[in-house]
């Protein structure tokens, strides 16, 4: 069965750098059939990689997302962030849940920054787009929906049937950040399309700084978390939950105070913004989206990519195997108890710096005894599912 072809869209606004980063690693991809479709406010600068660019300079996700659909011209549509970086056998790992006909959606697991600890695995959703964690394994689940409830993706890490999208109309624009793909989610499974979850296609996410957050995750504005969600809410649920869901956001930013990340002026001021958008909200209506897609042409992205899979602590060995296509991992571990961190960087290779006695997962005991060969054991097995390393290779410590 030939492989289906893979339209990745990636929405970007201010954020070169880390538009750069992304877009650099996608080199790596272990699956050949992908086109990749930026929509950006600013052209990216690369050497590698031949893009479809859609200008756009609107904060608008959803309408940005909608623009990339029109030109997309794969069987299945991807999307990833600006600030996320996807391990090597993502798409090849993310496609397999769409094996079975049912599927039109897919998404796999999210680390956080420090590229170890999960930030998201299974989620479920219901009509007022409040999530539950959901437990899986590491194979693909295919979870239908019910009347009440849906399992969905994270928009860092999601891809879709492409007739499913184009079936449902698109992104709705009236969701400008925040339950946009959740309210996507909502109407195919309304269609009756299932939900895979692939929890192997892996994608680390950063959180970077933008319009509504800092980089240290405090927001700077809760109006539109406040529009959509009064939308999502008036469209499809109970408008009960919105007082739930403003003391919520209270305690979130009593608790960013007293850790003194913002100050208490700040709390009513940043509540007075929720309610505004709230109250916005209740008087807007869902835009019922139609996207149609561009008959454009497929534009396959990069050469086909190396299979091959390296682990050194040699900064120059690194730079030179990560230049020739190779998926190249530097390990450094000092005798120290830091704590541990894995990333792509931005000489083009994944990166882990961490102690020899500090944690790596966040629930570790912040210090914890490892002769130096047990733990580059560890650290290598924890890479298992995403790397396959010769038993050659060496790892050089520093």
């Amino acid at each position: 069965m030939p492989s289906p072809s893979v339209s990745l869209i990636i929405v970007s606004r201010d954020r070169p750098d880390g538009l750069r980063k992304t877009l650099t690693s996608l080199r790596f991809q272990t699956y050949a059939n992908f086109e990749v479709i930026v929509v950006s406010n600013a052209m990216p600068d690369m050497a590698h990689g031949d893009f479809k660019f859609v200008a756009f300079d609107k904060p608008n996700i959803s309408a940005a997302r909608n623009l990339g659909l029109a030109q997309a011209a794969g069987e299945i549509v991807a999307f990833c962030d600006d600030d996320a970086v996807p391990e090597p056998q993502w798409l090849e790992r993310l496609v397999t849940g769409f094996a079975t006909p049912e599927v039109g959606i897919a998404g796999g697991f999210v680390r956080g920054r420090n590229g170890i600890s999960f930030q998201w695995k299974g989620i479920s959703t219901d009509l007022n787009g409040d999530d539950t964690s959901i437990t899986t394994n590491k194979d693909v689940s295919v979870h239908a929906p019910t009347p009440q409830r849906f399992v969905r993706p994270v928009g860092t890490n999601c891809a879709f049937r492409a007739d499913a999208i184009q079936q449902v109309g698109g992104f709705d624009p009236s969701f400008a950040f925040f339950l946009d793909e959740t309210e996507l989610c909502l109407r195919l499974a309304r269609a009756g399309w299932a939900t895979a979850i692939v929890p192997l296609a892996e994608v680390q996410h950063g959180y970077a700084a933008s319009a509504g957050r800092k980089a240290n995750r405090v927001p700077i504005d809760l109006f539109q978390i406040g529009v959509s969600k009064s939308v999502f809410v008036a469209a499809y649920g109970d408008m009960n939950c919105l007082d739930k869901f403003r003391a919520d956001q209270k305690s979130r930013l009593v608790e960013h105070m007293t850790s003194g990340r913002i100050e208490p002026r700040d709390v009513g001021r940043l509540l007075a913004r929720l309610d505004a958008g709230l109250k916005l909200g209740q008087s807007m209506k869902l835009a019922a989206p139609n996207i149609e897609f561009a008959q454009t042409a497929f534009k396959t992205c990069f050469e086909s990519p190396c299979t091959k899979a390296a682990c050194t602590a040699d900064q120059e060995t690194a730079k030179k195997m990560s230049d020739a296509g190779v998926a190249t991992t530097m390990i450094q571990i000092s005798r120290t108890s830091l704590f541990h961190k894995r990333g792509f960087d931005d000489r083009g290779y994944w990166l882990q710096t961490g102690g020899q006695f500090g944690r790596s997962e966040r629930s570790d005991p912040l210090w914890s005894f490892h002769r130096m060969s047990a733990r580059i054991a560890l650290e290598t097995e924890r890479m298992s599912d995403q790397r396959v390393f010769d038993k050659t290779d060496k790892i050089f410590l520093k």
